[in-house]
């Protein structure tokens, strides 16, 4: 039950982080760039856009994301237990 958690967790941070960083990397890119009209989020600002651009990312593609994730975390908990098992 706690892969499942862990799991979960990885998922859901992963969308938030992914989104975070692609709207930072959009507000240096836009200091570094020509002006232009466009208003691009702040770090500061993007910390909420974030958790929102990730919540509506979820909903489309957070079914897979989601399940991978478990998958992952449980498969490497039966392959470190396995080894230990065998060390012993």
């Amino acid at each position: 039950m706690r892969m499942v958690a862990v799991g979960t967790a990885i998922a859901l941070l992963s969308h938030w982080f992914c989104w975070y960083l692609f709207l930072v990397l959009t507000y240096t890119r836009s200091l570094w760039g020509t002006s232009s009209d466009v208003m691009v989020a702040t770090p500061l600002q993007a910390i909420p856009m974030a958790s929102g651009y990730a919540l509506l990312s979820l909903a489309f593609f957070g079914w897979t994301s989601l399940p991978i994730s478990i998958g992952i975390c449980i498969s490497m908990n039966k392959l470190s237990s396995s080894q230990t098992s065998s060390v012993i």
